[in-house]
């Protein structure tokens, strides 16, 4: 009996004993379960993920581009109407500044057909429109009415491909081989699209539409001189006025033409929209990589789905 007591707590090689009592677990044994019952973790199943991705990667895309669509749409109808006006007025006014002769224009064509025009200054009050402020101006108002079109295009037509290709593949009796890969291939393609159209948003889009709305305070209230007669017909297009005192504004009878053009012209608001829209299938794609792995078991989800489902078992 002595001798099994013994053997029994013979220490084992690792320096304990071998049977009986326990062994303490690690200060970083201990931090691990504690962080694993706050934030709990399950295996990532890539095969589960991909076949979610595979059933819901299409949808996302398609609402993603015809959000995009509707927004572009919708302020850039209203942004049209004041594009026109805005580039009517400057270039007259470009016009008007360069025959007053405050200004030496130099025209001269390089050797490959090209037409360059050179412009200098002479003696002008930091309030004074410039043939060069109003080029940038017309430069950037093209700019992005241009980026605007070219924006509303590829949504449509990569909606339109994708719709299509998406009701074959969802409906169609062979949903393998080379259909499989096109269909997947459109829909990168598309998504990379969309990642490249993010940018755009970011690096020009909302920029473009700051400085325009920015000059337009400069050009049409801050600067001389003012184009009466051209402003007149800006007048009479939009139905508005300039230089209207507060009584009047108050009133209400008239709206004053800056505020009016400004509200006409694409927003930052809307580029954030084009842009959260452009962002849409990637954070889905993120959610459904961390929903089963660590999201769905987090104790405030676990919450807020049980006080939704009390809530409908209510109803």
């Amino acid at each position: 009996m002595s001798e099994s007591v013994a053997s029994y707590h013979i220490p084992s090689k690792d320096g304990t004993l071998s049977g009986g009592g326990f062994s303490p677990l690690s200060k970083s044994n201990q931090k691990s379960n504690t962080m694993s019952k706050i934030f709990p973790t399950n295996e990532f199943d890539s095969q589960k993920v991909k076949r979610k991705l595979d059933e819901r990667i299409a949808i996302w895309t398609l609402i993603s581009l015809l959000g995009a669509t509707v927004v572009l749409i919708i302020y850039g109808s209203f942004h049209s109407t004041a594009h026109d006006s805005l580039e009517y007025y400057a270039e007259m006014a470009q016009d008007s500044l360069l025959r007053s002769g405050k200004f030496n224009q130099t025209i001269f064509q390089h050797s490959n057909g090209t037409i360059k025009s050179i412009i200098k200054t002479i003696n002008v009050d930091k309030n004074d429109l410039t043939p060069q402020f109003l080029k940038q101006f017309i430069d950037n108002l093209k700019g992005l009415h241009s980026c605007v079109l070219n924006l509303i295009a590829f949504n449509i037509i990569s909606f339109a491909i994708l719709i299509a290709l998406h009701i074959i593949y969802t409906f169609g009796r062979n949903q393998s081989g080379s259909i499989k890969v096109f269909y997947r291939l459109v829909i990168i393609l598309i998504l990379i699209s969309l990642l490249f159209q993010a940018g755009i948003c970011i690096f020009y889009l909302i920029p473009k539409t700051t400085y325009v709305r920015n000059d337009c305070d400069f050009l049409l209230e801050k600067s001389k001189p003012s184009f009466g007669l051209v402003k007149k017909q800006l007048e009479d297009e939009i139905s508005c006025k300039f230089g209207l005192d507060e009584i009047s504004i108050q009133l209400g009878r008239i709206d004053p033409c800056l505020p009016k053009i400004k509200n006409k012209l694409f927003s930052s608001f809307a580029g954030v929209l084009v842009l959260l829209f452009s962002l849409l299938p990637f954070a889905l794609i993120l959610l459904t990589a961390l929903w089963d792995t660590w999201l769905k078991d987090q104790l405030f989800i676990k919450k807020g789905r049980s006080f939704f489902r009390k809530l409908l078992e209510s109803n």
